[in-house]
């Protein structure tokens, strides 16, 4: 029995009262359907979150960012994003971190926009966590995980920042990787820093790769004060973070023994920058600026970034901070032992010439090359236990004993950059407790590490001088009043 549309008494065509009843049956059914389906609609509109190839879009839960995400089906994961960088306000110098606006909304293409820890796994696409472990190898991580092993080859074949995953692992660092049910990597996430996340991803079934940047708010913030006990401990009163001060370490490590040569009275003043996402800081950035005052003698640091992209710290008249080697290769809290010809030796208990210096610090401490240069050992060495030297070209050479152990890899031939870290510090050897025992030999004789003259780098060109003095003169400025509040304060 069929049921009309019109409800007009003329159209019932000799069904009668019974084609009126069927009607309205059909109008009872009808509607609580049509209500369900407006229902389930609206429920799925406001639930903000779709799967397959409709859009996502997730918020996250720490507050971190908020991105776009859409479709994340193969061939949409191939397509390659579209980034909006975000842009930062200029930074401005401020006695403490003022509020600041949340970042705008970065859109990206893929799983990727969010930061990686508090990334969200989509449904159903496969997507995992992996930890690297202590002692972890490339190898030992994908086979635990059921990933193939020749996926670290691959990356290596990409160079950039995926070449350098395996060999910078660090234990309880976590990727994220989506797989295919045979093992194959469809997309990998590293978190280089707070800006910074590599995705490795397929593009025509060949793998690429990008880094995609979640820009964060910087703000300048100030410090001085007077050296009294250890410049450490006085500078951490001053507000600064342990980030800070092993900054303050490197920049002036060319020029200035903190280990030696400080007495007390010393002054220091500090420009850098603090680092915020959603008014939450993350932590301390770059120095931009500092001084310090020891014996009645300045130095300045500023820090510039020259036309070819090279970032470093030069002095007001644009020459650079940094010579061709370290003065202090780890981060140390005193020297236990200095260079001389005739020293007792505590465990073999005779006199006996020492030619380094023993840097006392905490097992562990990274240490690090004191400049560019190639390694000739790697291993065990006698008294000097685990030990690593560097040649640096034909004139120089450096030594690291008593290391606990050496950076995942490196090998016999790497070559090494000043600042990499190549070891840590330990007590193996010869050795009554944890240190790093340096030496520094010229034309293959030991000299004092702590007294060489150290040769300098090329300074700033001419014609990049005018450029140097517009953009660091108003940040040395901003120094001068700091370094005269300081001195006025005393």
């Amino acid at each position: 029995m069929a049921i009309r549309a019109d409800y007009s008494l003329d159209a019932y065509d000799g069904y009668g009262r019974q084609g009126v009843e069927w009607r309205w049956v059909g109008l009872g059914l009808g509607l609580p359907v049509v209500f369900l389906i407006f229902a389930l609609v609206t429920h799925d509109a406001d639930a903000s979150k779709r799967v397959g190839t409709t859009t996502i879009s997730i918020s996250d839960d720490a507050g971190a960012a908020l991105a776009e995400v859409t479709s994340v089906t193969p061939e949409a994961v191939a397509a390659e994003a579209a980034l909006e960088v975000v842009k930062i306000n200029k930074p401005r110098v401020v006695n403490r971190p003022a509020k600041i606006a949340a970042p705008a909304k970065q859109k990206t293409q893929g799983v990727a926009a969010l930061p990686l820890h508090h990334l969200p796994l989509p449904i159903g696409h496969n997507w995992k966590d992996i930890s690297v472990q202590k002692n972890d190898s490339g190898s030992a991580l994908f086979t635990r995980h059921g990933i193939d092993q020749a996926y670290w080859g691959r990356f290596k074949a990409l160079g950039g920042e995926a070449a350098r995953i395996e060999r910078s692992l660090r234990p309880k660092e976590t990727l994220r990787v989506r797989t295919a049910s045979d093992g194959r990597i469809l997309e990998l996430l590293r978190k280089l820093d707070d800006e910074r996340t590599l995705h490795v991803y397929m593009d025509n079934n060949r793998l690429a790769q990008k880094i995609i940047e979640s820009p964060v708010d910087r703000l300048y913030n100030r410090a001085s004060g007077v050296v009294t006990s250890s410049f450490w401990n006085d500078a951490a009163a001053a507000g600064l973070s342990d980030r800070a001060i092993a900054g303050l370490y490197q920049i002036f490590a060319w020029d200035i023994d903190f280990g030696r040569e400080l007495q007390g009275g010393e002054k220091f003043s500090v420009i850098y920058e603090e680092l915020y996402r959603d008014n939450k800081k993350l932590r301390d950035g770059n120095i931009i600026a500092a001084e310090f005052i020891t014996k009645n003698k300045s130095f300045r640091a500023v820090r510039f970034t020259d036309e070819d992209g090279n970032t470093g710290y030069y002095t007001e008249d644009g020459n650079p901070l940094r010579k061709a080697f370290l003065r202090n290769p780890v981060a140390f809290s005193r020297i236990s032992s200095r260079f001389t010809h005739n020293r007792w030796h505590p465990v073999l208990k005779r006199w006996r010439s020492h030619k380094g210096v023993d840097y006392a610090a905490a097992r562990g401490t990274s240490i690090k090359s004191a400049g560019n240069g190639r390694i000739v050992f790697r291993g065990w060495k006698g008294g000097y236990g685990n030990c690593v030297v560097v040649q640096h070209g034909g004139k120089y050479r450096t030594l690291y004993g008593h290391m606990s152990r050496f950076q995942r890899g490196q090998q016999v031939g790497s070559r090494v950059s000043q600042g990499d870290v190549i070891g840590y510090v330990g007590s193996t050897g010869l050795a009554t407790g944890p240190h790093l025992h340096y030496e520094f030999l010229v034309n293959g004789s030991h000299v004092d590490p702590l007294s060489v003259n150290l040769p300098r780098s090329i300074p700033l060109p001419e014609s990049e001088m005018p450029r140097f003095r517009k953009v660091t003169g108003p940040i040395l400025a901003q120094l001068d009043a700091i370094s005269q509040r300081n001195l006025a304060q005393r």
